[in-house]
């Protein structure tokens, strides 16, 4: 697991100096897909979908894919 943080913030480091636009663009969607994620989870009470888990995987999933990435992940929580 420390491998894969190391690779991913040297990934992101070399995205951040080489293009700060994009970096930028990619750390907003992963912070707008955690919140969507924390506002889906608050409404579940209210809706009969399952329940999602908020981490960096489907933070970034959701926030990369939007509403696909969304729908993905419920489906493989319904599904899995």
């Amino acid at each position: 697991m420390n491998l894969l943080i190391v690779f991913l913030g040297g990934l992101l480091l070399i995205l951040f100096f080489s293009n700060i636009k994009k970096a930028a663009n990619i750390l907003c969607r992963i912070i707008g897909g955690a919140f969507f994620l924390m506002l889906y989870n608050r409404l579940i009470p209210f809706i009969p979908l399952p329940l999602l888990g908020v981490n960096l995987i489907s933070s970034a999933v959701c926030g990369m894919l939007g509403i696909c990435g969304w729908v993905l992940l419920i489906l493989c929580r319904a599904f899995l």
